[in-house]
């Protein structure tokens, strides 16, 4: 895990936040979110 909560480049294509403070996230994990849910 990061030390500090910097943007990370990489991260910030993969998770998106939201106004309501939810993480988002893209592509690659969207399979996985809905076996989750």
């Amino acid at each position: 895990m990061a030390h500090a909560l910097k943007t990370h480049k990489g991260a910030q294509k993969r998770f998106k936040i939201t106004k309501s403070k939810k993480v988002m996230f893209k592509k690659s994990c969207n399979n996985h979110l809905l076996t989750n849910k």
